[in-house]
């Protein structure tokens, strides 16, 4: 059985009343259920508002990183990303830097790669089709 919202719940019952009785008995009824019908389509819009803004300010967030990517032109941290951030984005963090990388990766707009660094490796994201150099005269 399908999940009924209170959307649904409020349109069966202001049918089954409009339905079975005169017009002037559930008039004070079928008003109810219209102003809260209303306040349901009105939270619905806007929480699709905060959800546009959201993605927006997302979306700005996403480019940004990946500026940052671009102008550091070898691999950075996600650390480092979010620290060259901070000033534009205060809300910015390293998990919000990941998700908007990965993000990136995924679209091939950016590479992820891991360095070694006191014997761990750490992930960092390097501008699409970044080659290390140093990995290059390794491989020959």
């Amino acid at each position: 059985m399908a999940k009924v919202t209170r959307k649904d719940m409020f349109e069966g019952i202001k049918a089954t009343l409009v339905e079975n009785f005169e017009a002037d008995e559930i008039a004070e009824y079928v008003e109810f259920l219209d102003k809260e019908l209303d306040a349901i389509a009105e939270r619905a819009r806007k929480e699709a508002e905060k959800r546009a803004e959201k993605k927006a300010a997302g979306d700005e967030l996403k480019d940004a990183v990946k500026n940052v990517i671009e102008a550091a032109g070898a691999p950075i941290f996600p650390e480092d990303i979010a620290e060259k951030l901070i000033e534009n984005f205060p809300e910015v963090t390293k998990a919000k830097v990941i998700n908007r990388a990965s993000a990136l990766v995924k679209a091939g707009e950016i590479d992820k790669t891991e360095i070694k660094v006191d014997k761990n490796k750490r992930v960092a994201y390097a501008p699409a089709g970044y080659v290390d150099a140093a990995a290059e005269g390794d491989a020959e």
